[in-house]
C-alpha cells in the first residue's frame, strides 16, 4: 500500500473515527453521571461506533461512490441519534431533538438513494424520484418496527410510549410524527434535487 493509498484510506476513515472517540467520551460520561445505567444503551454505543466504519467500508468496497459530505453527514446523524438522543438521552431534554434527527434521517436517506440510482443507472429519471420518496417511507417504517421491537424485547422506551402516556398524548402520535417528518425531509431534498437537475437539463 503507498502512502497516497494509506492517506486516502484514513481520510475515508475520518468520520467513522471520530464518531468512535466520540463515543468513548459518551461511554464515560453515561458510566460516570448517569445513576440508571442500561444495557440496552451500552449496546446501543457499540452500534454507534460500529455503524459508521460499516458505512465507509461498504462505501469503498462497493465503490458507491457516495459523495464525501454525504458520509459525514450520515456518521454524525448516527452519533446525534444514538449517543446524544438514546443513550445521553438528549431527547428528554429538547422534545424538538427527535423530530429534527428524523427530518435530517429523511433528506439523508433521500440522498444516499438519489446517488446510488445515479451511480448504478447513470442519471435519474423522473419516476426514480418517487420511487427513492417511496423507499425512504419505507426504511424508516423498518425502523419504526425496530423501535417496537427493541421495546418489546429489551424493555426500552424508543417510541417515548410511557412519555406520551404520561403527557396525556396518543401513544401512537410519536409514530406517526417521525414517519411524516421523515417523509417531508425526503420531499424537501427531491425537490431541490430535482429542480436541480431540471435547470442542469435546461443549461445542457
Amino acid at each position: 500500500m503507498t502512502e497516497r493509498t494509506k492517506r486516502k484510506t484514513f481520510y475515508d476513515y475520518l468520520p467513522a473515527i471520530i464518531v468512535a472517540v466520540s463515543t468513548v467520551f459518551t461511554l464515560i460520561l453515561y458510566s460516570t453521571y448517569y445513576a440508571e445505567r442500561k444495557l440496552s444503551s451500552y449496546a446501543a454505543m457499540a452500534i454507534g461506533a460500529v455503524a459508521p466504519f460499516a458505512l465507509v467500508f461498504v462505501n469503498r468496497k462497493c465503490r458507491l461512490n457516495l459523495p464525501y459530505l454525504l458520509v459525514c453527514c450520515t456518521c454524525l446523524h448516527i452519533f446525534a441519534c444514538i449517543d446524544l438522543g438514546t443513550v445521553l438521552d438528549v431527547y428528554h431534554f429538547l422534545p424538538a431533538w427527535d423530530l429534527v434527527m428524523h427530518g435530517a434521517f429523511g433528506i439523508l436517506g433521500a440522498a444516499i438513494l438519489y446517488y446510488l440510482i445515479l451511480r448504478f443507472e447513470g442519471e435519474v429519471k423522473a419516476w426514480h424520484y418517487l420511487a427513492i420518496f417511496l423507499g425512504t417511507i419505507a426504511i424508516g417504517a423498518i425502523w419504526e418496527m425496530y423501535e417496537f421491537v427493541a421495546d418489546l424485547l429489551i424493555h426500552t422506551d424508543m417510541q417515548r410510549v410511557q412519555e406520551a402516556i404520561a403527557n396525556g398524548n396518543s401513544p401512537i402520535a410519536d409514530t406517526m410524527t417521525d414517519m411524516m417528518i421523515a417523509a417531508l425531509g425526503a420531499a424537501v431534498y427531491l425537490l431541490i434535487a430535482g429542480l436541480r437537475d431540471f435547470a442542469a437539463r435546461r443549461r445542457g
